[in-house]
Parts: C-alpha cells; sequence; structure tokens
C-alpha cells in the first residue's frame, strides 16, 4: 500500500475508492469489490503486499515466500 500510496494516482490504476463520510467523522475511501477494476493484478498485487508484509515480521522463517 506505501508504494500505492507513493505514486501519484497510481492506486487508480487498480481501484476507484469510494469516498464514504458519516456525520462528525472524517472522510474514508473504501474498496470493495465493486471499485475494484482489474481483479486479477490487484489480487496479485495484494498477494505480493501479503507476502512481504509476512516475510519481514519478527517470527517469520528464514526462508521466507517457502509457504
Amino acid at each position: 500500500m506505501t508504494l500505492l500510496a507513493a505514486v501519484d494516482e497510481s492506486a487508480q490504476m487498480l481501484f476507484s475508492p469510494k469516498t464514504v463520510q458519516a456525520e462528525d467523522r472524517s472522510r474514508v475511501e473504501v474498496i470493495g469489490a465493486d471499485e475494484v477494476l482489474c481483479a486479477e493484478n490487484a489480487r496479485q498485487l495484494m498477494s505480493a503486499l501479503t507476502k512481504v508484509a509476512l516475510a519481514d515480521a519478527p517470527d517469520a522463517p528464514d526462508a521466507p515466500g517457502t509457504r
């Protein structure tokens, strides 16, 4: 997600976030199934980000990505 946030307009290649704001609350962007523009690319990106996050976890095995 940091990569998506670091590059202007990069998230819009995969997602079209819906802005939601409740009374007395900050606006948030929601990405649900209807907001995904390219499901396969989004799935691959999220899978890669998850693997990187798990590999960087303090209790990660010595060989990341082997599961």
